[in-house]
């Protein structure tokens, strides 16, 4: 290293430029053959070291002795100070390589912990966003039942008021009623007091007849007893035990639709086709065979009748669940719960049947017959037995045996009334 590169310390130089006790400071040319002797021995060891002559260490060292300046301790001291400088710094570059190791943990610990955070949160936005979606339809469906609600309010509210004017109508009605039937006993009171006393002839005057008054026929048929009994269609109106067999009625919903002899039993039965359309009628009539209505049964002409099916062999009643080979949940078609009530009209019962579920081969035992059975739902009437009347025991079989007739051979068929007492013909 050149002395030139250090410079004498400003407070100890004197005015020749030299110290006693510090180093020697060239100035001008002095400095510049200074440095020339000391390039050109630089250059022969760098020579000699190249040729490979001469070791550069050992070449001219008592030149590197008599060059090294006095204070080449200063130079040790300050190479050294370098060698501690740039090992420290290779400490601090080793400690800041750990330290952003130790920072680039930290920076991917917290890196993780932003990104579960923000996972966290997008799930906690997701799981917000799901309750607001239910939370609006929750709001939706109580809108609905709110409105729902309010349509059951007014409903309800309509309800009462219509059953408060049926309450009223329905009190008015039995009012009405109290009252009619008030007049029908003052008029059945006046009636019986006329029918007791005696009937004055009018006075002949020899150009009208006398005739008998309206009222005095009335009361005559009054006092005579009406009877019940079924309208059967028979050829040339005969009883229908007197019908020849085999015969098949032609008429559409006849009762029954033919008689034949049983091919097990070989006796006269009453046949009815299971699903051919079958009319039970009855007609009411006095005891000498003129016609009757229900005013002649009821003053006030209301008698409604019930129609029972029954076992012919012991009376009792037909259910449904008797059945083990078919299941029905009832014994016709429209269903006898809904058919078996009828108010008598202008003195007649019809109870029509489209077809029958059942037929006597269901029985438990089998081939059991039937019997059809009207009285009056009146407890009091149902007491009398000429208005009670229980049709002849038939069997329902899917086909009646009897055949069909030949074309013009067919009998005619009449209507005739035939009254039969409590037990049947």
């Amino acid at each position: 290293m050149p002395l030139s590169d250090f410079g004498a310390d400003e407070g100890g130089a004197d005015e020749d430029g030299a110290d006693e006790d510090g180093p020697v400071v060239l100035y001008g040319d002095e400095r510049q053959e200074s440095d020339d002797e000391y390039d050109d021995e630089y250059a022969q060891e760098w020579g000699a070291h190249q040729s490979g002559d001469e070791d550069p260490e050992s070449v001219a060292p008592e030149a590197e002795e008599e060059d090294e300046p006095e204070d080449g301790g200063e130079e040790e001291e300050y190479e050294e100070g370098e060698e501690e400088d740039e090992y420290e710094e290779g400490e601090e570059e080793d400690e800041y390589e750990e330290c952003g190791e130790l920072k680039n943990a930290e920076c991917a610990e917290d890196a993780e912990d932003a990104d579960q955070s923000s996972s966290n949160k997008k799930q906690k936005i997701v799981h917000n966003d799901v309750l607001l979606t239910q939370n609006q339809r929750l709001h939706g469906r109580v809108r609905v039942l709110e409105d729902e609600v309010e349509k059951l309010k007014t409903e309800k509210r309509l309800l009462e008021e219509a059953s408060t004017c049926l309450r009223e109508k329905n009190t008015a009605l039995q009012k009405d009623t109290e009252a009619f039937q008030g007049r029908v006993n003052a008029l059945n009171a006046a009636l019986a007091a006329l029918a007791s006393s005696p009937i004055q002839p009018l006075p002949y005057s020899g150009t009208v007849p006398c005739a008998v008054p309206p009222t005095a026929v009335a009361l005559n048929k009054s006092v005579r007893n009406v009877v019940l009994g079924m309208v059967l269609r028979t050829p040339s109106g005969r009883p229908l035990h007197e019908v020849p067999v085999p015969f098949r009625f032609p008429d559409t919903g006849a009762f029954p639709h033919a008689i034949d002899k049983n091919v097990r039993t070989k006796l006269r039965e009453y046949q009815v086709e299971q699903r051919r359309i079958v009319n039970f009628v009855f007609s009411a009539k006095f005891d000498d065979g003129s016609s009757a209505t229900e005013h002649d049964i009821s003053p006030s002409g209301f008698v409604p009748y019930k129609m029972q099916f029954l076992y012919a062999d012991d009376g009792t009643d037909v259910n449904a669940g008797d059945f083990t080979r078919v299941s029905v949940d009832s014994l016709c078609h429209p269903n006898a719960d809904l058919i078996s009530e009828r108010n008598m009209t202008n003195g007649e019962l019809v109870f029509r049947i489209n077809r029958f579920n059942v037929a006597s081969t269901d029985t438990s035992p089998r081939h059991r017959e039937f019997m059809v059975r009207v009285a009056p739902t009146d407890p009091e009437l149902a007491k009398n037995q000429n208005l009670v009347v229980t049709s002849p025991p038939f069997v329902i079989r899917a086909k009646v045996t009897a055949p069909k007739p030949a074309t013009g051979t067919t009998a005619a068929s009449e209507a005739v009334a035939i009254v039969h007492t409590p037990s049947a013909q």
